[in-house]
């Protein structure tokens, strides 16, 4: 209910939230395939119950995919 999202030509194509902490996790996204695209990167708050909110920093576009450890990962779509 609460995260970030690319938006790609309006669809959401990748998406990540953290785990109900305030501890911030690096997420990595590969966006090759929609290269040449509009793209939005997209922080949402659709919670409607309890105490919910969204932190987020860093958003980078890097050149190439860095390296990234399996566990620090979070992309779903």
């Amino acid at each position: 209910r609460v995260g970030v999202r690319l938006m790609v030509d309006g669809t959401a194509v990748l998406s990540t939230a953290g785990g109900d902490t305030e501890n911030l996790h690096r997420a990595w996204w590969d966006v090759r395939a929609w290269r040449g695209r509009t793209a939005v990167i997209e922080v949402y708050d659709s919670g409607v119950e309890g105490w919910q909110h969204i932190t987020a920093d860093d958003f980078v576009a890097e050149p190439v995919m860095p390296w990234v450890p399996s566990t620090s990962a979070s992309p779903s779509p």
